[in-house]
């Protein structure tokens, strides 16, 4: 591999771990909504 390519290969490794941290974050406030909505719904 040539080190361009290397360089693009990180940068796209890079990109993929912030948009799986993004989706992660958005997958946690999901959860902590449906949580927050049952409780409503018990009281």
């Amino acid at each position: 591999m040539t080190g361009e390519g290397h360089q693009i290969h990180f940068q796209l490794a890079q990109v993929d771990r912030q948009f799986a941290h993004a989706l992660g974050g958005v997958n946690v406030v999901d959860d902590t909504a449906r949580a927050a909505r049952r409780a409503v719904r018990t009281r």
